[in-house]
C-alpha cells in the first residue's frame, strides 16, 4: 500500500523543482526572441546624430591631402592593371559614352546610396529588429574603419585624376541642372 505522505512530499518536491524553471511562454516563445526587442527610436536618432557629428569632426579635421589622394589613386590603378583587375577605365568609358546611363548614375552617386541605406535601416527597424541592430552595428563599424582609411590613406576617385583617361561624368553631364 502506498504511503499518502510520501506521495505528497515527492509531488511537492517535483513541483517546487519545476516551479523555478521558466515556462516557454515566460521566455517569449511565440513572440520576439529574448534580446530582439526594438530599440527606442529616439535613442537611435540620438546615436545617429552623435555619430554624424563625430564623423564630421574627424573628416573635416583631416588635413587636405589632395595631392597624396591623387598619388594613391594612381598607385592603386597601376596595381589593378598589373594584377588584371583594372575594370574602372573601361566601365567609365562605357558609362560616359551613354548619357542615358551616365546622368542617372550621377544622381545615384549623389543621392541614392544614402536614401537606400536609410530606407533599408528604417525597414529593418520596423520589421526585423534583430537584423536592424546587426546592420546598424556593421554600418557604424565600417564607417569608423572608413574614417581611419580616409585619414591614413587618402584616396581620390579616378574621375578626379587628370591624364588617366577617366571622364568626370558629374562635371561633364552636370547634375540638378547645373551646367557642366
Amino acid at each position: 500500500e502506498r504511503n499518502p505522505m510520501a506521495t505528497t512530499i515527492s509531488e511537492d518536491a517535483s513541483a517546487s523543482a519545476t516551479a523555478h524553471e521558466p515556462s516557454p511562454r515566460a521566455c517569449g516563445a511565440g513572440s520576439l526572441r529574448v534580446g530582439a526587442s526594438r530599440p527606442r527610436w529616439w535613442q537611435e536618432l540620438c546615436l545617429v546624430g552623435a555619430i554624424y557629428v563625430i564623423y564630421s569632426l574627424i573628416r573635416n579635421g583631416a588635413p587636405e591631402q589632395v595631392a597624396r589622394g591623387l598619388q594613391n589613386a594612381r598607385s592603386i590603378i597601376r596595381l589593378e592593371h598589373v594584377v588584371g583587375l583594372d575594370i574602372e577605365s573601361g566601365t567609365n568609358a562605357f558609362v560616359a559614352s551613354l548619357p542615358a546611363l551616365a546622368i542617372p548614375a550621377n544622381y545615384f552617386y549623389a543621392t541614392l546610396y544614402l536614401a537606400v541605406t536609410i530606407s533599408v535601416l528604417v525597414w529593418l527597424y520596423a520589421v526585423r529588429p534583430t537584423e536592424y541592430r546587426r546592420a546598424r552595428s556593421v554600418l557604424l563599424t565600417m564607417t569608423l574603419l572608413a574614417l581611419v582609411g580616409y585619414w591614413l590613406f587618402p584616396l581620390a576617385p579616378p574621375r578626379l585624376m587628370t591624364g588617366g583617361g577617366f571622364v568626370d561624368t558629374v562635371r561633364y553631364f552636370g547634375i540638378w541642372g547645373v551646367a557642366p
